[in-house]
Protein backbone atom coordinates (compact mmCIF):
# COMPACT_ATOMS: atom_id res chain seq x y z
CA UNK A 1 0.00 0.00 0.00
CA UNK A 2 1.18 3.60 -1.07
CA UNK A 3 2.23 5.75 1.67
CA UNK A 4 0.16 8.24 0.27
CA UNK A 5 -2.20 7.90 -2.15
CA UNK A 6 -1.99 9.58 -5.87
CA UNK A 7 -4.47 12.26 -6.28
CA UNK A 8 -5.94 10.16 -8.64
CA UNK A 9 -6.70 7.64 -6.41
CA UNK A 10 -8.13 9.82 -3.60
CA UNK A 11 -10.72 12.01 -6.37
CA UNK A 12 -11.72 8.37 -6.68
CA UNK A 13 -12.89 7.65 -3.45
CA UNK A 14 -13.74 11.20 -2.60
CA UNK A 15 -14.87 12.76 -5.45
CA UNK A 16 -14.91 16.24 -6.93
CA UNK A 17 -16.89 19.09 -4.69
CA UNK A 18 -20.20 18.95 -6.80
CA UNK A 19 -20.00 23.15 -6.35
CA UNK A 20 -18.15 25.64 -4.95
CA UNK A 21 -19.40 28.87 -3.63
CA UNK A 22 -22.46 27.76 -6.48
CA UNK A 23 -19.88 27.35 -9.25
CA UNK A 24 -20.18 23.79 -10.85
CA UNK A 25 -17.03 24.66 -13.63
CA UNK A 26 -14.49 21.56 -14.07
CA UNK A 27 -11.75 24.13 -12.95
CA UNK A 28 -12.68 25.59 -9.85
CA UNK A 29 -13.83 21.94 -8.51
CA UNK A 30 -10.18 20.26 -9.58
CA UNK A 31 -8.60 23.24 -7.59
CA UNK A 32 -10.67 22.96 -4.68
CA UNK A 33 -10.14 18.95 -4.77
CA UNK A 34 -6.29 19.55 -5.23
CA UNK A 35 -6.21 21.49 -2.37
CA UNK A 36 -7.90 19.02 0.07
CA UNK A 37 -5.76 16.67 -1.01
CA UNK A 38 -2.78 18.60 -0.42
CA UNK A 39 -3.77 19.79 3.06
CA UNK A 40 -4.26 15.49 3.56
CA UNK A 41 -0.81 14.75 2.25
CA UNK A 42 0.58 17.79 4.01
CA UNK A 43 -0.63 16.58 7.72
CA UNK A 44 0.35 12.74 6.84
CA UNK A 45 4.31 14.29 6.37
CA UNK A 46 3.52 16.14 9.67
CA UNK A 47 3.09 12.50 10.87
CA UNK A 48 5.79 10.89 8.99
CA UNK A 49 8.21 13.46 10.19
CA UNK A 50 6.44 12.76 14.03
CA UNK A 51 7.24 8.84 13.48
CA UNK A 52 10.85 9.73 12.23
CA UNK A 53 11.69 11.30 15.18
CA UNK A 54 10.49 8.56 17.44
CA UNK A 55 12.08 5.85 15.70
CA UNK A 56 15.29 8.16 14.84
CA UNK A 57 15.11 8.08 10.89
CA UNK A 58 16.69 10.89 8.91
CA UNK A 59 15.09 13.35 7.22
CA UNK A 60 16.77 12.34 4.05
CA UNK A 61 15.54 8.88 5.09
CA UNK A 62 11.94 9.89 4.65
CA UNK A 63 12.83 11.85 1.62
CA UNK A 64 14.32 8.50 -0.20
CA UNK A 65 11.28 6.19 1.11
CA UNK A 66 9.16 8.59 -0.15
CA UNK A 67 10.66 9.55 -3.72
CA UNK A 68 10.21 5.71 -4.18
CA UNK A 69 6.71 5.31 -3.04
CA UNK A 70 5.76 8.31 -5.50
CA UNK A 71 7.90 7.42 -8.71
CA UNK A 72 6.69 4.06 -8.29
CA UNK A 73 2.85 4.81 -7.97
CA UNK A 74 2.87 7.23 -11.18
CA UNK A 75 5.95 5.52 -13.29
CA UNK A 76 4.89 1.50 -12.25
CA UNK A 77 6.23 -1.28 -9.63
CA UNK A 78 9.42 -1.68 -10.53
CA UNK A 79 10.65 1.07 -12.12
CA UNK A 80 12.46 2.98 -9.43
CA UNK A 81 14.42 -0.40 -9.06
CA UNK A 82 15.52 -0.72 -12.74
CA UNK A 83 15.78 3.15 -13.47
CA UNK A 84 16.77 4.39 -9.52
CA UNK A 85 18.70 1.81 -7.79
CA UNK A 86 20.22 -0.20 -11.27
CA UNK A 87 20.97 3.11 -13.01
CA UNK A 88 24.58 2.01 -14.16
CA UNK A 89 22.99 0.19 -16.25
CA UNK A 90 19.64 1.73 -17.19
CA UNK A 91 19.53 3.49 -20.50
CA UNK A 92 16.96 5.79 -19.17
CA UNK A 93 19.16 7.10 -16.61
CA UNK A 94 22.52 6.12 -17.16
CA UNK A 95 24.39 9.28 -16.87
CA UNK A 96 21.96 11.07 -14.73
CA UNK A 97 21.97 8.91 -11.67
CA UNK A 98 24.68 7.01 -9.83
CA UNK A 99 23.75 4.76 -7.68
CA UNK A 100 27.21 3.20 -7.22
CA UNK A 101 28.81 6.02 -7.52
CA UNK A 102 32.29 6.39 -5.32
CA UNK A 103 32.02 10.30 -5.71
CA UNK A 104 30.05 12.01 -2.51
CA UNK A 105 29.00 15.13 -5.34
CA UNK A 106 27.71 12.58 -7.50
CA UNK A 107 25.80 10.88 -4.69
CA UNK A 108 24.36 14.08 -3.90
CA UNK A 109 23.10 15.17 -7.63
CA UNK A 110 21.70 11.51 -7.80
CA UNK A 111 19.56 11.60 -4.36
CA UNK A 112 18.64 15.66 -5.22
CA UNK A 113 17.45 14.60 -8.63
CA UNK A 114 15.71 11.36 -7.46
CA UNK A 115 13.47 13.58 -4.47
CA UNK A 116 12.92 16.65 -7.23
CA UNK A 117 11.98 13.73 -9.51
CA UNK A 118 8.89 12.60 -6.82
CA UNK A 119 8.64 16.10 -6.27
CA UNK A 120 7.17 16.92 -9.75
CA UNK A 121 5.44 13.87 -10.09
CA UNK A 122 3.44 15.44 -6.85
CA UNK A 123 2.86 18.83 -7.85
CA UNK A 124 1.62 18.08 -11.36
CA UNK A 125 -0.96 15.47 -10.70
CA UNK A 126 -3.46 17.84 -11.00
CA UNK A 127 -2.93 19.24 -14.78
CA UNK A 128 -4.77 18.06 -17.34
CA UNK A 129 -1.64 16.45 -19.55
CA UNK A 130 -0.26 15.25 -16.49
CA UNK A 131 -0.53 11.53 -18.26
CA UNK A 132 1.03 12.78 -21.04
CA UNK A 133 4.10 13.77 -18.83
CA UNK A 134 4.23 10.31 -17.24
CA UNK A 135 4.41 8.74 -21.07
CA UNK A 136 7.32 11.32 -21.90
CA UNK A 137 9.48 9.90 -19.09
CA UNK A 138 8.52 6.62 -19.27
CA UNK A 139 9.36 7.15 -22.99
CA UNK A 140 12.49 9.22 -23.28
CA UNK A 141 16.56 9.72 -21.01
CA UNK A 142 15.27 10.50 -17.65
CA UNK A 143 17.53 13.76 -17.48
CA UNK A 144 15.86 15.70 -20.90
CA UNK A 145 12.58 14.07 -19.36
CA UNK A 146 13.35 15.70 -15.29
CA UNK A 147 14.44 19.12 -16.79
CA UNK A 148 11.72 19.69 -19.03
CA UNK A 149 9.37 18.80 -15.86
CA UNK A 150 11.53 21.33 -13.83
CA UNK A 151 11.15 24.07 -16.83
CA UNK A 152 7.08 23.87 -16.84
CA UNK A 153 7.77 24.34 -12.75
CA UNK A 154 9.51 27.40 -13.14
CA UNK A 155 7.53 28.67 -16.10
CA UNK A 156 4.37 28.00 -14.09
CA UNK A 157 5.38 30.92 -12.25
CA UNK A 158 4.08 33.83 -14.83
CA UNK A 159 0.91 34.41 -14.81
CA UNK A 160 -0.17 32.60 -18.32
CA UNK A 161 -0.33 29.34 -18.89
CA UNK A 162 3.09 26.90 -19.84
CA UNK A 163 2.11 23.45 -20.96
CA UNK A 164 4.00 20.90 -22.65
CA UNK A 165 3.93 20.11 -26.80
CA UNK A 166 3.31 16.28 -27.93
CA UNK A 167 6.16 15.59 -30.45
CA UNK A 168 5.51 15.70 -34.09
CA UNK A 169 9.01 14.46 -35.42
CA UNK A 170 9.13 17.36 -37.71
CA UNK A 171 11.60 19.82 -37.60
CA UNK A 172 10.61 23.59 -37.28
CA UNK A 173 7.69 22.53 -35.13
CA UNK A 174 9.17 19.83 -32.56
CA UNK A 175 9.56 22.63 -29.72
CA UNK A 176 8.69 21.09 -26.09
CA UNK A 177 6.78 23.75 -24.37
CA UNK A 178 4.39 26.54 -25.38
CA UNK A 179 3.85 29.61 -23.10
CA UNK A 180 -0.02 30.19 -24.31
CA UNK A 181 -1.31 33.58 -24.11
CA UNK A 182 2.41 34.58 -24.79
CA UNK A 183 2.39 32.32 -28.19
CA UNK A 184 6.01 31.73 -26.81
CA UNK A 185 7.84 28.38 -28.06
CA UNK A 186 9.94 26.80 -25.24
CA UNK A 187 13.10 24.30 -26.31
CA UNK A 188 14.65 22.48 -23.73
CA UNK A 189 17.67 20.41 -23.52
CA UNK A 190 20.35 19.28 -21.19
CA UNK A 191 24.23 18.16 -21.18
CA UNK A 192 24.84 14.95 -19.56
CA UNK A 193 27.33 15.74 -16.21
CA UNK A 194 30.65 14.46 -18.04
CA UNK A 195 30.23 16.57 -21.27
CA UNK A 196 33.06 18.62 -21.51
CA UNK A 197 32.80 22.52 -21.82
CA UNK A 198 34.37 23.82 -25.61
CA UNK A 199 32.83 26.95 -27.87
CA UNK A 200 31.58 24.26 -29.99
CA UNK A 201 29.39 22.43 -27.79
CA UNK A 202 27.42 25.44 -26.52
CA UNK A 203 27.25 26.74 -29.64
CA UNK A 204 26.19 23.50 -31.93
CA UNK A 205 23.56 22.71 -29.23
CA UNK A 206 21.62 26.15 -29.23
CA UNK A 207 22.06 25.77 -33.13
CA UNK A 208 20.08 22.54 -32.43
CA UNK A 209 17.56 23.70 -30.31
CA UNK A 210 16.65 26.63 -32.52
CA UNK A 211 15.75 24.58 -35.34
CA UNK A 212 12.81 23.29 -33.23
CA UNK A 213 11.17 26.92 -33.38
CA UNK A 214 9.12 27.39 -36.41
CA UNK A 215 10.39 29.86 -38.91
CA UNK A 216 9.25 33.52 -38.44
CA UNK A 217 9.16 32.97 -34.56
CA UNK A 218 11.30 33.18 -31.93
CA UNK A 219 11.17 31.17 -28.66
CA UNK A 220 13.31 30.65 -25.63
CA UNK A 221 16.24 28.30 -24.97
CA UNK A 222 16.53 26.35 -21.37
CA UNK A 223 19.53 24.74 -21.46
CA UNK A 224 21.17 23.00 -18.45
CA UNK A 225 24.79 22.86 -17.97
CA UNK A 226 27.12 20.54 -16.02
CA UNK A 227 28.00 22.37 -12.32
CA UNK A 228 31.73 21.28 -13.62
CA UNK A 229 31.48 24.25 -16.69
CA UNK A 230 31.66 26.49 -13.61
CA UNK A 231 34.72 28.82 -13.68
CA UNK A 232 36.70 31.67 -15.02
CA UNK A 233 36.68 30.95 -18.84
CA UNK A 234 32.74 30.38 -18.32
CA UNK A 235 31.99 33.10 -16.78
CA UNK A 236 34.25 35.29 -19.31
CA UNK A 237 33.21 33.74 -22.69
CA UNK A 238 30.28 32.54 -22.13
CA UNK A 239 27.97 35.41 -23.47
CA UNK A 240 29.79 35.72 -26.56
CA UNK A 241 29.53 32.51 -27.34
CA UNK A 242 25.77 32.80 -26.90
CA UNK A 243 25.75 35.31 -29.59
CA UNK A 244 27.94 33.39 -31.89
CA UNK A 245 25.34 30.68 -31.61
CA UNK A 246 22.43 32.74 -32.16
CA UNK A 247 24.20 35.24 -35.08
CA UNK A 248 23.18 33.02 -38.42
CA UNK A 249 19.44 32.87 -36.41
CA UNK A 250 16.41 34.88 -35.80
CA UNK A 251 14.42 32.16 -33.82
CA UNK A 252 16.26 32.70 -30.65
CA UNK A 253 14.66 35.82 -27.83
CA UNK A 254 16.61 34.88 -24.93
CA UNK A 255 18.40 31.50 -23.54
CA UNK A 256 18.12 30.57 -19.96
CA UNK A 257 21.08 28.46 -18.50
CA UNK A 258 20.55 26.07 -15.29
CA UNK A 259 23.04 25.14 -13.75
CA UNK A 260 23.15 22.79 -10.70
CA UNK A 261 25.85 23.63 -7.97
CA UNK A 262 26.40 20.92 -4.94
CA UNK A 263 27.69 21.59 -2.12
CA UNK A 264 29.41 19.37 0.51
CA UNK A 265 28.61 19.90 4.25
CA UNK A 266 31.99 19.55 6.56
CA UNK A 267 31.44 16.01 7.15
CA UNK A 268 32.01 15.35 3.16
CA UNK A 269 29.38 13.41 3.29
CA UNK A 270 25.73 15.31 3.19
CA UNK A 271 24.95 18.61 1.26
CA UNK A 272 22.77 20.43 -0.80
CA UNK A 273 22.19 21.73 -4.20
CA UNK A 274 21.48 24.82 -5.59
CA UNK A 275 20.31 25.25 -9.06
CA UNK A 276 21.77 28.67 -10.25
CA UNK A 277 19.72 30.68 -13.41
CA UNK A 278 21.70 32.57 -16.15
CA UNK A 279 19.81 34.47 -18.16
CA UNK A 280 20.59 36.10 -21.72
CA UNK A 281 18.54 37.94 -24.33
CA UNK A 282 19.08 38.39 -27.72
CA UNK A 283 19.75 41.83 -29.13
CA UNK A 284 16.50 41.50 -30.89
CA UNK A 285 14.08 39.82 -28.47
CA UNK A 286 10.75 41.28 -28.42
CA UNK A 287 9.98 43.81 -25.49
CA UNK A 288 6.96 41.49 -24.71
CA UNK A 289 9.22 38.51 -24.83
CA UNK A 290 11.70 40.48 -23.12
CA UNK A 291 9.12 41.55 -19.81
CA UNK A 292 7.47 38.33 -19.67
CA UNK A 293 11.19 36.61 -18.83
CA UNK A 294 12.72 39.24 -17.12
CA UNK A 295 9.73 39.45 -14.92
CA UNK A 296 10.63 35.45 -14.43
CA UNK A 297 14.13 36.10 -13.71
CA UNK A 298 12.69 38.34 -10.87
CA UNK A 299 10.94 36.01 -9.71
CA UNK A 300 13.73 33.42 -9.63
CA UNK A 301 16.19 36.08 -8.39
CA UNK A 302 13.67 36.65 -5.03
CA UNK A 303 12.66 32.70 -4.89
CA UNK A 304 9.28 33.53 -5.50
CA UNK A 305 6.77 30.83 -6.36
CA UNK A 306 4.10 32.70 -7.29
CA UNK A 307 1.48 30.28 -8.93
CA UNK A 308 3.69 27.12 -8.96
CA UNK A 309 2.52 24.53 -6.73
CA UNK A 310 4.28 23.95 -3.82
CA UNK A 311 4.78 19.64 -2.31
CA UNK A 312 4.56 18.93 1.17
CA UNK A 313 8.20 17.61 1.40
Amino acid sequence: MALIPTFQDWVALNGLPAEVDGDTSDDLRMTVAWLQYDAVVSLRMTEMIADRDAVGVSYRGILDVLSEDIINSHLGDGWFARNVDESSTSAQSKNYLYSSADSPIRRLLSAQRVHDLARRLYQFQSFPWFHDALERIRGRDLSGASFELDVLLTLQMLPMNASPRAESGVRGNDFDIEINGLDLPVEVTAKDDDTPFSQATVVNTVKGAARQFPKGSKGVVFLRVPASWVGRELEETYADILFEATRQTSRVAAIITAIDKPHLNPDGRTGSVTRVHHFWFHPDCPERYWSAIDFLRQLLDSDLAMHAPSPPF
